[in-house]
């Protein structure tokens, strides 16, 4: 029972620390700044089913044994599409490009690949200059990328509230970093209540959109399947191989405990200092870049997020 008991605080609280690094990539990294007038529960409540998010993801990537880019994209695809057409539904709103913006282009290629799998492989390699490489380009795109929502918005903020966000933003995704491993167990076998409990919630929330779109069983599932017989097949073919020839990625998130854990802690603050440089630009000059960058990033990764899935996909199922 107190095994029992240990390993569920293990997972929950692993989840939890994921979550942080979910919720900064998915949602502040994109949204920019504070907006006036929320609220610290709306921030809670939404970072609280991000953790729910990264608990679902770390089942996967466990029971999935993926080992490369193409494989844990696969898993940033299922995790995209849950949050895209399962919680919301912006999936279904503007096909068939919405199939892959956002989930494939922001969710699995940035929040997935760039913001948890480069980093994490980067660290396991002890390239450390790689890993201050991609926070300096999350910093500097961070701070061209808030002021296209002064369209939205008609405002921006200063430059000290601005910086000051994203410096939380920062400490929040350094604590994540480290903590997340740190608290990471060998291995990640939920019990059968919290899968029953978990798969219970999610088909009452797949009931609940059926009944408002028809498209949730005519698009969204048929990726999900998809996407879940490739990884299958993905992890069958692995099974067969010898352990020593490949490592998972799961395995190399454990090694990382044996490591020197702090220096992840720091490296996101790279992304305030360089944000803070190209948005008070910006702001200095009147001139804002927002909206080219957004359609610059719209442009290339829509297709992109296409591109790896079907590579992915062919790679798993070959």
């Amino acid at each position: 029972m107190l095994k029992a008991i240990r390993d569920l605080f293990y997972r929950v609280t692993s989840a939890l620390s994921l979550g942080l690094i979910l919720f900064i990539f998915s949602e502040e990294f994109f949204w920019g700044f504070y907006r006036r007038g929320s609220s610290i529960f709306d921030y809670l409540e939404t970072y609280i089913v991000y953790a729910l998010f990264a608990y679902i993801f770390l089942i996967l990537l466990y029971w999935s044994r993926a080992s490369n880019i193409w494989e844990v994209f696969l898993l940033g695809a299922i995790y995209g599409w849950v949050i895209e057409g399962l919680f919301v539904q912006t999936v279904y709103e503007n096909l068939p490009y919405s199939i892959s913006w956002t989930s494939l282009a922001w969710h699995a290629l940035i929040t997935i690949i760039w913001g948890f799998y480069l980093v994490y492989q980067s660290a396991v390699r002890e390239n450390y200059y790689r890993v201050s490489l991609i926070f300096v380009i999350i910093g500097l795109l961070w701070g061209i990328l808030a002021t296209y929502w002064i369209i939205d918005l008609g405002y921006l903020p200063g430059v000290i509230e601005f910086s000051l966000f994203v410096l939380l933003c920062a400490l929040l995704l350094g604590y994540g970093y480290v903590f997340f491993v740190k608290l990471l167990p060998n291995e990640f076998n939920p019990s059968k209540p919290e899968l029953i409990i978990l798969l219970a919630f999610l088909g009452l929330i797949y009931v609940v959109v059926a009944s408002v779109t028809i498209l949730i069983v005519i698009i969204w599932t048929p990726l999900i399947l998809v996407t879940l017989l490739a990884l299958w097949r993905n992890r069958k073919r692995f099974s067969k191989q010898d352990p020593a020839e490949r490592i998972t990625f799961y395995e190399r998130l454990i090694y990382l405990k044996n490591t020197s854990l702090k220096r992840l802690f720091y490296y996101p603050l790279l992304i305030p200092l360089f944000s803070t440089i190209t948005y008070s630009i910006q702001l200095i000059t009147g001139t804002y870049l927002g909206y080219f960058y957004m359609l610059a990033l719209y442009v290339i990764t829509m297709p992109l997020g296409v591109l790896f899935y079907i590579v992915s996909i062919l790679k798993a199922l070959k």
